[in-house]
């Protein structure tokens, strides 16, 4: 159910401004799902649709889920998901930001540098592209997508085309307390599925803070990314700068990051280009399993960041991962005694490299029936299953498969459920259950 306001009037659901895009303005009723076309946002007109999106992603009500019809919409300078907390799905929906300049330095942003993130929201299906300039992507710091200090939320399928960084994971200062931690505002507990970049210099970014706010109380830890691939159909020249994967301690110089990103893990990620580095990490406690590694590149785990701290990453079972492909070294000898303690473990044809593991994290494929182990991360189920306590589990990603010949069943531990499944879940033969245990008492399927 919709009303028409005039522009300039005020309406249910946000107040037309004499700056509101069109004559009349349709302002949706329920906060349950609101139509960007509602509100002006109509796709492949050719015409330049930011002032209308950017008025509707001021003025929606919060908690809504924004639908954006399919189509390429053109967009003029960055637009910001920033004043109002709402979901996003704009599957088969394309910004396209043509050549024109961003002074912002992003193409969208989604989150709220504040004392509140956004929390339990999801944003799907997003395709960003430009027209660059330069083939090599070095002329402009232009970032693609930009999550900032969002807590428990889904980013899911989403495209970044043609930006020097493709998505960048930030969490961004607020002094303490602040919910929903305290300590700062930050980015984690966050399920990002599916992401994909093509011709960018940088795929995923994952950052503490910015280096105009140098003793930032923000951080970007405990993240999970899966599947997706990095770095796709690239024409940068250039096969020694660009990263895959890029964790660091600040976006850029000047700034020290109190807490740097660590606990973030990267599953099944295609980070098979033939060019760049795969991982560039310059911080600690972080993890990749089974991506994909083929034709070349590194693993740098360089203490290029002063204080840095590449101590204690893992990285293991991928598919054409070698130990020399691992790079490590200090560069201001702050880690003189601190390298990584790298090591060559062989699961029958796959091989590991890890760094020293937190908490005895183990990287190795287990099987079995029973209790699941508390650090396990993938689970070859051969009979019924229980799940362990999401208290003593929390913010992890579990993989559980049927290996056997029939179903099993996997149960949640007293007092816990699995989504929306209840206490149990019957797994077919061959079958796979992703699940995160990021909610109270509930796995999460993701």
């Amino acid at each position: 159910m919709t009303t028409d306001v005039g522009g300039g009037s005020a309406g249910q659901g946000g107040g037309a401004s004499a700056g509101a895009p069109g004559n009349t303005l349709k302002f949706p009723l329920s906060n349950a799902l609101v139509d960007a076309t509602d509100w002006g946002c109509i796709p492949d007109t050719g015409s330049d649709a930011t002032s209308a999106i950017q008025y509707l992603f001021d003025h929606v009500p919060d908690g809504s889920t924004v639908y954006f019809a399919p189509g390429e919409y053109i967009l003029s300078a960055s637009v910001t998901i920033g004043l109002r907390r709402f979901s996003l799905e704009a599957t088969g929906v394309t910004f396209n930001f043509g050549t024109s300049p961003l002074a912002d330095g992003f193409g969208v942003r989604w989150g709220f540098a504040s004392t509140n993130a956004f929390q339990r929201l999801f944003f799907r299906g997003l395709r960003v592209t430009r027209t660059p300039s330069d083939a090599t992507l070095m002329g402009r710091e232009y970032v693609g997508i930009e999550f900032l200090s969002i807590v428990s939320c889904v980013v899911d399928s989403c495209v970044v085309e043609n930006f020097k960084e493709g998505f960048r994971v930030r969490g961004d200062r607020s002094p303490p307390p602040a919910p929903p931690l305290s300590g700062g505002s930050g980015n984690t507990l966050n399920a990002y599925l599916s992401l994909v970049t093509r011709n960018c210099r940088y795929g995923i970014h994952v950052a503490a803070n910015i280096a105009e706010q140098p003793l930032d109380l923000g951080y970007a830890n405990s993240n999970n990314f899966v599947g997706g691939a990095m770095l796709l159909d690239s024409a940068i020249t250039d096969p020694q700068v660009g990263w895959a994967i890029w964790v660091s301690r600040e976006v850029s110089t000047g700034g020290t990051a109190l807490n740097p990103p660590n606990n973030n893990c990267f599953y099944g990620i295609d980070l098979s280009s033939p060019w760049g580095i795969k991982v560039k990490c310059s911080t600690t406690l972080n993890y990749w399993f089974n991506c994909v590694y083929s034709d070349g590149g590194a693993i740098d785990f360089t203490n290029d960041q002063s204080p840095g701290d590449p101590s204690a990453n893992a990285v293991a079972w991928g598919p054409y991962l070698d130990t020399t492909m691992m790079t490590e070294s200090v560069a201001n000898g702050l880690l003189e005694n601190q390298k990584l303690d790298s090591q060559l473990v062989k699961l029958g044809s796959a091989k590991i490299l890890s760094a020293q593991a937190k908490n005895g994290l183990s990287v190795a494929r287990m099987t079995g029936s029973g209790a699941i182990p508390g650090d396990a991360i993938y689970y070859g189920a051969t009979g019924n299953v229980t799940l362990p306590d999401v208290s003593d589990v929390a913010n992890r990603l579990l993989i559980v498969q049927n290996t056997s010949a029939s179903s099993v069943t996997v149960t949640a531990a007293t007092g816990d459920q699995i989504d929306q499944y209840g206490t149990q879940k019957t797994l077919a033969p061959n079958s796979v259950l992703w699940l995160y245990s990021g909610g109270s008492s509930t796995w999460l399927e993701v």
